[in-house]
């Protein structure tokens, strides 16, 4: 027997078990989008609906000028808000969240949600913080220091950083600024010039209430929103994966009957050669 046959063997072997786990990885990754997609439909819908109640408020606050979270100013530090992706395995997702990043100038604050952009931090030296939780009490707590910080004029601007799919094959990163809040009049609620609502409690109180909510709701919207997008990268990736596995498979299965065939024509040709020099004898 040729002594590649064995080697050519467990290069099969070895190879058809990565197929299989990269098989059950495409299976999960498109089982945890298809219920990632309805969530972000459903936050998508539930953070309109919130920044809607928020500008109905708004329409009572007549002096916008003296609310500072619509103050616009030119100067001064920007916070960011970076969603990245926990696990590998995603193609070049990961990559293109550290392109969007290296954008911005050296006086930016990032708050980053993503364990795998921490050696990318760490590298070039950037200042961040990193956020682990983004659920429940420690969501609203983060969204109201948030409001807290760019009140207090800590920094000028705050916006997101995510991935946003397109559709279940592709994805792209997006900018979703958070202040300075709008001032413009939203088409929408023109009718609210002449019918403003009615409020039981003050409009500025109504509105440091719902702020924080409306704020949380949309972070929470750009974290489902990374993460539906990290598992459609995912499942691409892994399903490059296994179309490279069947052609290696095929490849390997080629070469392994060709050496398969010259090992039984050597063995023939053996015999042949013993058969004939024993009748010679």
């Amino acid at each position: 027997m040729s002594s590649s046959l064995p080697k050519i063997r467990r290069r099969i072997r070895s190879i058809e078990n990565t197929g299989k786990l990269t098989k059950a990885m495409e299976l999960i990754a498109g089982s945890r989008s298809r219920k990632l997609e309805r969530l972000v439909h459903f936050e998508e819908e539930s953070t309109a609906l919130l920044f809607h109640v928020l500008s109905l408020i708004r329409t009572r606050l007549y002096k916008e000028e003296e609310n500072p979270f619509f103050d616009e100013s030119n100067e001064g530090r920007k916070a960011v808000v970076v969603f990245g992706p926990s696990l590998g395995l995603s193609g070049g997702y990961l990559g293109k969240i550290e392109e969007q990043i290296s954008s911005y100038d050296d006086s930016t604050y990032f708050y980053v949600n993503g364990s795998r952009l921490l050696p990318f931090y760490k590298e070039h030296s950037y200042s961040y913080e990193m956020i682990s939780s983004l659920e429940g009490e420690e969501l609203l707590l983060f969204a109201k220091k948030l409001c807290s910080l760019f009140e207090a004029k800590k920094f000028t601007s705050i916006e997101l950083l995510y991935g946003k799919a397109m559709n279940s094959l592709l994805y792209e990163m997006i900018h979703v600024p958070l202040f300075p809040l709008k001032g413009e009049e939203d088409v929408s609620l023109s009718w609210s010039k002449n019918r403003p609502p009615l409020l039981d409690e003050s409009p500025n109180s109504l509105f440091l209430s719902y702020l924080p909510l409306a704020i949380s709701s949309a972070i929470h919207l750009g974290y489902t929103s990374s993460s539906y997008a990290e598992n459609i990268a995912r499942r691409m990736a892994m399903e490059e994966a296994n179309n490279n596995v069947d052609e290696l498979l095929k490849d390997l299965t080629i070469e392994y009957n060709k050496e398969r065939q010259n090992s039984i024509t050597q063995e023939i040709t053996e015999v042949v050669a013993g058969s004939q020099e024993g009748g010679s004898l």
